[in-house]
């Protein structure tokens, strides 16, 4: 096997062959169950799993509406079946400020419906816009950067060792998902697969 690639393109115009036959080349594709680009943007693979909760939350919503389901009630189910499926491989996503929003304004839609506090207009000419805040309490929910937190700090807790200096700045990192850096999702996915973990104290201290 053996690759060609172009100078100046080193990514796109890259050509791999096994003997004469050229390989097709793809600019996305799912390994398991998550899409992968070319140009190692998580966008698509947002954007999938918000298809694939809509779809599950549509299914479920009606159902628990019809049993009069409480909002607490409600957003156990949403939290067991929904948010799994949005969330998944979420701890190694870096999150554009768009698709933050994607992902904020999903989790809040979910969370309206739950408490049947919706936006409306009103017949005086305004829009009610009900606190976000207060309708996530009465559903007993956290905002959607908490749940990515959670997951990212688990994966650390798992994988690392809670006084290594890794651990400690990756776990500073995960409480703020937009500045999870490209840095620390390298050197925790090397540390998952060959447990090199004093590789990845060095490469931290010496920098990006």
């Amino acid at each position: 096997a053996w690759a060609e690639a172009d100078a100046n393109y080193p990514i796109a115009k890259t050509s791999f062959h096994i003997g004469s036959m050229m390989i097709e080349t793809v600019p996305t594709f799912k390994y398991l169950g998550r899409l992968l680009s070319n140009d190692d943007c998580d966008y698509l693979a947002i954007q999938a799993n918000l298809k694939k909760a809509r779809n599950q939350w549509g299914c479920i919503a009606c159902i628990l509406s019809m049993d009069g389901a409480s909002p607490k009630t409600m957003a156990k189910f949403y939290l067991a079946v929904v948010e799994s499926i949005l969330l998944y491989s979420c701890e190694s996503w870096i999150i554009s400020q768009w698709s933050q929003c994607w992902l904020d304004s999903f989790h809040h839609r979910c969370a309206r419906y739950m408490a049947h506090q919706h936006i409306w207009w009103k017949s005086s000419g305004e829009w009610e816009c009900p606190p976000m805040s207060e309708i996530l309490n009465c559903c007993g929910l956290s905002p959607i950067t908490m749940y990515i937190a959670k997951r990212r700090s688990k994966l650390l807790s798992t994988y690392a060792e809670p006084s290594s200096t890794l651990f400690q700045e990756c776990l500073v990192s995960a409480s703020a998902p937009n500045i999870w850096s490209t840095h620390h999702i390298v050197w925790v996915a090397i540390a998952i697969n060959y447990n090199l973990m004093k590789w990845c104290e060095v490469a931290l201290q010496l920098g990006p």
